[in-house]
């Protein structure tokens, strides 16, 4: 079971009990249900630093569950580059149809800078603006 907080603050109006307790770990829920002898289930929560980018809701999902993909984050004058375990060399890019959430875990967006490089033809033909990445080299074909 999923608990989405993006548009509901009350995240457990659908918990049914039937089916344990949901609650964080060393919680008052995860007593509760030891003393009455119901299956706890531990939540979790899902931070997305967009880095600088546009805000991405926090979730909030059962133990052993995966992550819904949300809506890439924008940044002006960057390109999105996926969503990262690690903040300083993302090497750990999050796999989000097979990794599940076992604790807390904050992910980490990934940006390379973009240049529009623009091109003047001198009265000739117009060429279009193009979006390059920083570093990357461009080649021009001649053509006429």
């Amino acid at each position: 079971m999923d608990f989405d907080t993006s548009e509901d603050e009350n995240v457990f109006d659908n918990a049914p009990l039937t089916n344990g307790i949901y609650g964080y770990e060393s919680s008052t829920a995860e007593t509760y249900a030891t003393s009455i002898g119901k299956t706890f289930h531990a939540l979790y929560t899902v931070t997305f630093n967009s880095n600088g980018g546009s805000s991405v809701s926090s979730m909030i999902k059962t133990d052993g569950s995966k992550i819904t993909k949300p809506t890439d984050p924008t940044k002006t004058n960057y390109s999105f580059e996926g969503w990262y375990t690690d903040n300083t060399t993302f090497a750990d890019e999050w796999n989000f149809a097979n990794g599940v959430v076992t604790s807390d875990i904050t992910l980490y967006a990934k940006w390379i800078i973009t240049h529009t490089v623009s091109f003047d033809s001198n009265s000739g033909n117009t060429i279009d603006s193009i979006k390059a990445e920083d570093n990357t080299t461009i080649s021009a074909i001649r053509s006429g």
